[in-house]
């Protein structure tokens, strides 16, 4: 029985270490990224041979088995200029929504500073619900650990541009 255990764990081991040679080599991210491995999000703080160690927004550490992080996707974000953010603001669908469109660019255009139009400001809706459109407000900001601040910031922004333009934000 112990043997048998012992057996599997080696073979567990064993694929870790298979798995951080890949990982070492192929090089598909490296400490200080932000990444998603293995379902858990954040900045990568260690590589090592068995298992890569990340911090999420809360700052806790998570151990990842390297082998975990080959089974699965691996996407690294730090080939973006920065991190993006989105909010949710719901529009009456009696308001209009060309203007509302409009005016939310307009005052959220300048909001992140990346000069790169491929990263500029967004808003997009794909849902109607109830008598709301639900418009979400994308833009990117410089990777921080906490992103609480611009988003609130991204809100007031929108919100902001909507009543300055006459529109409501309920019925």
């Amino acid at each position: 029985m112990i043997t048998g255990s012992f057996a599997i764990g080696s073979e567990r081991f064993a694929s870790d270490i298979l798995a951080g040679i890949k990982l070492f080599t192929t090089r598909p991210y490296k400490v200080k990224d932000y990444v998603s491995l293995a379902g858990h999000e954040g900045k990568v703080i260690a590589m090592e041979l068995t298992n890569t160690i990340l911090e999420n927004v809360l700052g806790e550490h998570i151990i990842i088995r390297n082998s975990d992080v080959m089974d699965g996707t691996i996407v690294n974000q730090s080939a973006l200029p920065g991190q993006l953010i989105s909010v949710m603001v719901p529009l009456p669908t009696g308001e209009d929504l060309e203007t509302a469109f409009s005016a939310i660019l307009k005052g959220i255009e300048n909001f992140s500073g990346i000069e790169d139009p491929r990263f500029a400001p967004s808003v997009t809706s794909d849902e109607i619900s109830f008598g709301y459109v639900k418009l979400q407000v994308r833009a990117y900001v410089e990777e921080k650990v906490d992103y609480g601040p611009d988003k609130a910031r991204l809100m007031i922004q929108a919100v902001s541009a909507l009543k300055k333009n006459g529109i409501a934000l309920k019925n």
